[in-house]
């Protein structure tokens, strides 16, 4: 996840490590928590972060084989968590 939200990790990095504000660092690892467990109960990661990233504009969605596109279902999800990290 962190090719898909850089700044949100440098953030969790800079209030827990550096601000030692671990209130802050955790409320944004709790978003960032959402996503991550979602894509992996379902068991597509790669094909989440591929969606990810199409949906923040920096590449395409399309998957090597073996691996085949999220569903119309899984989409929706991944665009709720999505939309809650980026508010």
């Amino acid at each position: 996840m962190s090719n898909c939200f850089p700044q949100l990790h440098i953030e969790i990095y800079k209030n827990a490590i550096i601000n030692k504000n671990f209130d802050k660092a955790r409320d944004r690892l709790l978003k960032l928590k959402q996503i991550i467990d979602y894509v992996i109960s379902i068991g597509k990661y790669t094909q989440s972060v591929k969606f990810i990233m199409k949906e923040l504009g920096l590449c395409n969605e399309l998957c090597r084989p073996p691996y085949f596109n999220l569903n119309i279902y899984e989409k929706k999800k991944v665009k709720k968590y999505l939309n809650l990290i980026l508010k």
